[in-house]
């Protein structure tokens, strides 16, 4: 081998030095670009299965709402006629409870009348307008009708 054949062949090695250099530094690369891509796919699948999950969840919700909100509507329509009737049924149970306190007061009244009466001779037809008693009676029947007055 001659100086020129040896430098060409030294010059070959060193090239394919650099090419096999060069190769595994972009099988290198390429590999890590494959792992990368790998990465951002995994990365995008995983972000589109919570971007699935959060739709999902946002539409089950709307949903939800909805219904809610219809059935809402519907007991704001019947809500009215029941509230009147739980009205009209608590002041018819106020006014029986007052009407008969008034028709006990009533019975009452006359009870204490009669017994007036009786105690001061009314029955009898004797009557002594200067009994004290008698005095305080017609007072009190007096009060009792005032009272009877403002009620009415």
């Amino acid at each position: 081998m001659d100086g020129d054949q040896l430098g060409k062949s030294t010059l070959f090695q060193v090239n394919i030095i650099q090419v096999l250099d060069n190769q595994d530094y972009f099988q290198r690369m390429f590999y890590q670009v494959q792992a990368q891509n790998e990465a951002i796919r995994n990365q995008s699948e995983e972000s589109n299965r919570k971007f699935g999950l959060t739709h999902n969840s946002i539409e089950r919700t709307c949903s939800a709402l909805n219904e809610k909100l219809e059935q809402n509507r519907i007991d704001l329509s019947t809500l009215e006629p029941v509230w009147l009737r739980s009205m009209r049924s608590i002041l018819s149970d106020r006014f029986d409870l007052h009407q008969s306190i008034l028709n006990k007061l009533d019975s009452k009244l006359d009870k204490n009348i009669e017994e007036v009466r009786a105690d001061l001779g009314f029955a009898s037809g004797h009557v002594n307008p200067n009994n004290r008693k008698f005095k305080l009676s017609v007072s009190n029947i007096l009060i009792s009708d005032q009272k009877m007055e403002i009620l009415q």
